[in-house]
This record gives C-alpha cells, structure tokens and sequence, in this order.
C-alpha cells in the first residue's frame, strides 16, 4: 500500500490525526475503513499518494464537516489539482 516509505508509528499518527480530524471515532475498524477510502480514491488518479491524502485530510479537514470518505475524496481532487 506504502511501498515500506513510512514507518507503522508515522502510518499510525497521521491515520490516527486524519480520523480525529473528522470526528471519526479511532478503532482498529476505522482505520482498515480510512485506508480503503483513501486507495479508492487515489486508485488510478497519477501523482497523488495515498499518503498525502491522509496528510492532507489530517493537517486541512478539522472542522469541515466532512464525514471521512468526502473528505479523503476532497484532498485527492485538490492535490490532483495542485492545490
């Protein structure tokens, strides 16, 4: 999925960032759920990472509203988008 760039705890923090930042409650269930949305998402989009996505979503999202999936689907098209 990561290709072995990150190590678990940085994997961890950020997934762990990006779930509270969307008022998702963090369980080891959410996670498996958090990283499917975001490889769904960045499934066949060239240049954008999965692991930005989840950066993005934890550093950009907190307070948006935004339930994790729309999120997620919102940094994918702006980092897709250069912005």
């Amino acid at each position: 999925m990561l290709g072995g760039a990150y190590t678990y705890e940085t994997v961890e923090s950020v997934t762990t960032a990006a779930l509270a930042a969307t008022g998702t409650t963090v369980s080891n269930e959410n996670f498996s759920r958090a990283w499917s949305a975001v490889l769904k998402v960045t499934d066949g989009v060239q240049g954008v990472a999965p692991m930005d996505v989840m950066s993005c979503v934890a550093n950009t999202m907190s307070d948006s509203g935004f339930d994790f999936p729309e999120a997620a689907a919102l940094c994918a098209t702006m980092l897709h988008s250069g912005g």
